[in-house]
């Protein structure tokens, strides 16, 4: 059986009347993720037709569980945009990292390497701009740090 075959069945154990909570939602997100390592754009649709939402509300989930994936990468880049680090640039910084990876935030580098967001605070303001890449804070981030990084 593919991945899709088994996806589909599950999303019909779904359809026949589960109170389609946002506990379940999250559930079927995380199931999705398993299987594919990812949640693809294609599937997003049939999983908001199941549970009666919208898909920017799955998108701002799979934001809000860290486990989620929103595309297959290996490596997360997270440019923070709290007020503090706007104030310290990092609305600019984030532009030259999207110029530097030939990509916005939200995507996916083409070698499937790097994906590319942005996140409110990693609770070090006076540190900014601060970029979180995989599980490291960077703090006082330039485009030329960045660089020598990447």
């Amino acid at each position: 059986m593919c991945k899709y075959d088994e996806f589909y069945e599950v999303l019909k154990d779904y359809e026949k009347g589960w109170d389609k909570s946002q506990s379940e939602l999250a559930e079927c997100l995380r199931f999705t993720n398993d299987l594919f390592g990812y949640i693809p754009e294609n599937v997003k649709e049939d999983i908001a037709k199941v549970f009666n939402v919208k898909v920017p509300l799955i998108n701002n989930l799979i934001k809000l569980y860290p486990s989620l994936k929103a595309a297959p990468y290996e490596k997360e880049i997270l440019v923070c945009n709290g007020s503090s680090c706007c104030k310290n640039g990092s609305l600019s910084l984030l532009k030259e990292i999207e110029n530097y990876l030939g990509i916005k935030s939200g995507e996916v580098t083409k070698d499937g390497k790097y994906y590319l967001s942005t996140k409110k605070c990693f609770k070090q303001c006076g540190k900014g701009p601060n970029v979180k890449i995989g599980n490291t804070i960077h703090n006082h981030m330039d485009i030329e740090k960045f660089k020598k990084l990447y």
